[in-house]
């Protein structure tokens, strides 16, 4: 989602005409849904690896809907942001980015110890893939914790 709001934004910012403004608005608010559904997503993973492991088809749980709670953000997301095009999205998201990037490098933090924490329980092929994923997760929560902000 975050990739295709920023594909048709940016390949339509010239766009001008009577849906030029409502075709911007959707792109922007679909780039907001991809960022806040990464992490949450996430969260939601971590607890199903944690609860059941790498099982296929475990029985569902309403608790993993708690880790979406953050998409709620995306009601007043929708009615701040600008209909102009030409607006800078992350000058109009800027109240949100620190705490945004502090849930994201927690989530990543997280995601890293329980992934470190399935690796020790697994073994064989599970095991590998959660200590594979583990380090990226940990590489990923360094490159985030650590990025230049402009």
């Amino acid at each position: 989602m975050l990739h295709g709001g920023a594909f048709v934004r940016l390949l339509l910012i010239h766009f001008r005409g009577p849906w030029a403004m409502q075709v911007h608005w959707v792109a922007l608010l679909v780039v907001t849904t991809g960022l806040l559904l990464i992490p949450a997503a996430m969260t939601h993973c971590c607890w199903r690896l944690l609860r059941s492991g790498l099982v296929i088809d475990p029985p569902p749980s309403r608790r993993y809907l708690a880790s979406y709670l953050p998409m709620l953000l995306l009601l007043p997301v929708a009615l701040s942001l600008e209909d102009d095009p030409r607006s800078d999205y992350w000058q109009l998201m800027r109240p949100l980015i620190a705490p945004y990037t502090a849930w994201f490098v927690g989530v990543c933090f997280g995601s890293a110890v329980a992934f470190f924490s399935r690796a020790r329980q697994a073994d064989g092929r599970e095991r590998q893939f959660c200590r594979s994923f583990a380090i990226v997760q940990t590489l990923q929560t360094l490159a985030s914790r650590f990025a230049k902000r402009t």
